[in-house]
């Protein structure tokens, strides 16, 4: 229903539901109503525990509000989508560098791979 496959990896289940389902409404792909719980739960082959977080999150947020009795809804404002695009940039690159550091790598070798990478970016 929602267009996205889950993956056996290391990264929680909730939060690979919350990746796609937020990268889909910034993208503007999705907007409206959001299937229920269960709906989802069942679409997706996981608990309602897990698709519950998920909303949660999404919901605390800013992504989607409860509705009761209707159910849950996107309000994403597109205006702050740089906003949340810089951000989730910044949490990635974060991400990668406590990583890089973990395999033994210094952070002057990570800011030249970088910086080489945004240069073959403003090749393309």
């Amino acid at each position: 229903m929602l267009g996205f496959i889950l993956s056996n990896n290391k990264e929680p289940i909730y939060n690979q539901i919350y990746n796609n389902i937020k990268n889909q409404i910034l993208s503007g792909k999705m907007s409206g109503k959001l299937p229920s719980i269960r709906e989802l739960a069942r679409d997706l082959g996981v608990s309602v525990i897990t698709t519950k977080k998920t909303y949660e999150i999404l919901e605390v947020d800013g992504f989607i509000r409860a509705t009761p009795g209707l159910g849950y809804f996107v309000i994403f404002d597109p205006a702050k989508a740089p906003k949340h695009r810089e951000q989730t940039l910044k949490n990635s690159i974060k991400e990668l560098l406590r990583s890089f550091k973990v395999s033994g790598g210094k952070a002057a070798e990570f800011k030249r791979v970088l910086k080489n990478l945004m240069e073959d970016a403003n090749e393309v």
